[in-house]
Order: C-alpha cells, then sequence, then structure tokens
C-alpha cells in the first residue's frame, strides 16, 4: 500500500528483457535506504518486490501481466521514475490509499498553465471512466492527485509547482503515456452495486428489497428524489 505522495525521482540504469517479463535496475538514494529485499516500492506507480540491493541501486521483475496494463515496457536506461516505498504504521498519509495495482494507461492530450499550476489533460480508456469524478482521488504515475474536471473521457489535473518538480511530469509531453490507477473505494462501490443488482447493471440496482441502501444513500446526500436515483442508473 502507497499514498501516492512520491518520495524521489530515479534512473533506470539497466533493463533485462524477457519473452514476457523484465528485470529493472534502478539507481536512487532517499527511497534506497528504506528498502530491503523481499519489500514493495512503486515505480511511476506499480507496485514491484525488490530483489536485490545494491549501493546506489534496487533491482525488481515486472512479470507478463504488469507489462500489459502499465508503461514499464517503454522505459529505456536514463528513463526518469517515480519512486515510493511502501506506507508503513509509522507513515503520514498525505495523498490517498494507493495499491500500486494500475487500472490502465491513459495518455496526456494537453499541457499547459494557469498561474502557477500546471494543468494537464488527459485521455482515459473508456472502462475507467466509471470509477472518476470531479474531485475524486486518481494515481497518475504514482503521484495522488485530484481530478479538477472530467469530460468526454478526458480528466484534467491541476499540479503545484512543487508536484511538478518532484516528479516525471516535467519530463511528460503531449501523446505520453501514463499509468492511471483509480481510487480502491470507486472499486467497492461498484462491486457492492453490482451484488445488490443481483450481478447485474440493470435498473433494479437499488430495488424495493434493497430499499435500505437506498435510504443510507439518502442520508449520506447521494439521492435526494427518485430523479436523483434514475440519474444515478443513468450516469453509472
Amino acid at each position: 500500500m502507497f499514498t501516492g505522495i512520491i518520495q524521489e525521482i530515479g534512473q533506470v540504469l539497466a533493463i533485462q528483457r524477457g519473452t514476457r517479463s523484465l528485470k529493472l535496475q534502478i539507481r536512487c538514494q532517499k527511497t534506497l535506504s528504506s528498502l530491503t529485499v523481499g519489500e514493495s516500492v512503486a515505480v511511476n506507480g506499480v507496485c514491484l518486490t525488490v530483489t536485490r540491493r545494491g549501493k546506489d541501486f534496487f533491482e525488481a521483475q515486472v512479470m507478463g501481466k504488469t507489462l500489459d496494463r502499465s508503461t514499464l515496457p517503454r522505459l529505456a536506461p536514463g528513463t526518469a521514475v517515480n519512486l515510493e516505498p511502501a506506507l508503513g504504521l509509522h507513515s503520514s498519509l498525505g495523498g490517498h490509499f494507493v495499491t500500486g495495482h494500475v487500472d490502465g494507461l491513459g495518455w496526456i492530450e494537453a499541457i499547459h498553465t494557469d498561474d502557477i499550476a500546471h494543468m494537464v489533460t488527459i485521455r482515459i480508456p473508456p472502462e475507467l471512466a466509471p470509477y472518476l469524478a470531479p474531485r475524486g482521488s486518481v494515481a497518475i504515475d504514482g503521484v495522488s492527485l485530484t481530478v479538477a474536471a472530467i469530460e468526454n473521457l478526458r480528466i484534467e489535473i491541476s499540479l503545484v509547482p512543487h508536484t511538478w518538480q518532484n516528479t516525471t511530469f516535467h519530463h511528460r509531453k503531449v501523446g505520453d503515456p501514463v499509468n492511471v490507477e483509480c481510487d480502491i473505494l470507486a472499486r467497492y462501490v461498484e462491486r457492492l452495486l453490482h451484488s445488490l443488482s443481483g450481478g447485474t447493471r440493470e435498473k433494479n440496482v437499488i430495488a424495493p428489497e434493497n430499499s435500505h441502501f437506498a435510504e443510507l444513500l439518502r442520508k449520506g446526500g447521494f439521492l435526494d428524489s427518485v430523479q436523483n436515483e434514475e440519474a444515478l442508473y443513468e450516469e453509472y
């Protein structure tokens, strides 16, 4: 488990490519002090296991499923990567809960400044759209961010100068792919709705027999009326 607060920018030293795997050697300093063999580390938002530790580097292996879902196959020697060690019980939770399990790839479509902020527009795959919402959390390349806006399969995020300078975002350009991890809470909400609907996404999600769930949503301010329920179904 991670927080999405990047500890440092590392550099890929070497890559050994297998048929359906990678072995990465990554140089770092600050992160290395808290890593031992067998521990987890997030590399551009991907949870990997440390298999070897050197004086100024660590090594980690990447399996086929991870290669399919992330940007790691595109890494090359010299590439800068975001690094974060696993969350400890003594650590402060400055971002949001990030698992390091990437949901899919996004693509940068625009970058512009708004006073001190860097605004980045990212196109997301359709299957991830239900899990993203304005002012909700998202991890992009392992960085905990807030969705400023979402429209037509595009999200906009706003980066303060510190985040821009202390992550790989200042290396990014239009057209670059990025790792996207949706908020894990959205996954559990979908699972709950899926179970209550009998395994379907049909309109009987909040049926009379599930009225207690509808009441909970109303008390939480998510449903104010039957019309709001209709909107929920249409959006879902």
